[in-house]
């Protein structure tokens, strides 16, 4: 197992917030200043996280809208954007907290994969992303925004308000 996907795998485990790079250490069993020798900071990995949060939930929503347009693509994009979330809590954690660092950031292309899918979905419903607030909202925030009637409830945090 690789840092990255160590890290991700705890973040769920234990939470975002309670992530620390001894742990990170510990499961790999190695000592923690050994780890620094490959990644350089808690930001660094969690950055890491994020980037790998993104690009997983790019290809979950890819899988599951390929081959289906107009509502049935967007209601299948939403619950995998939502069985994501559920199931992977900490990376989405991650994801929701990164910050681009710059234009060669892996970050920009992961999160332009889920953009580009959402902009895909709801591109027959006549709403342009670009110039309009509730296209650009209902990409960003879709399992948020879209109650489906999914018989799996969000946890409290991502369930809307």
């Amino acid at each position: 197992m690789c840092r990255t996907e160590a890290g991700a795998a705890l973040a769920d485990e234990v939470g975002f917030e309670r992530l620390s790079m001894g742990m990170v250490a510990e499961r790999l069993g190695i000592k923690t200043p050994s780890l620094y020798k490959h990644v350089a900071s808690q930001a660094d990995l969690a950055h890491r996280i994020a980037v790998l949060a993104m690009t997983e939930l790019a290809d979950a929503i890819r899988d599951a809208t390929q081959g289906r347009s107009g509502k049935e693509a967007l209601v299948v994009g939403a619950q995998a954007m939502r069985n994501y979330v559920v199931e992977h809590p900490g990376r989405s954690a991650a994801g929701n907290a990164a910050i681009v660092t710059g234009p060669h950031d892996p970050l920009v292309p992961a999160v332009g994969r889920v953009f580009d899918s959402w902009t895909a979905m709801l591109h027959g419903y006549q709403l342009d992303p670009p110039g309009d607030p509730r296209a650009e909202n209902a990409a960003q925030h879709p399992a948020r925004i879209l109650d489906l009637g999914s018989d799996r409830q969000f946890p409290a945090q991502h369930r809307r308000r």
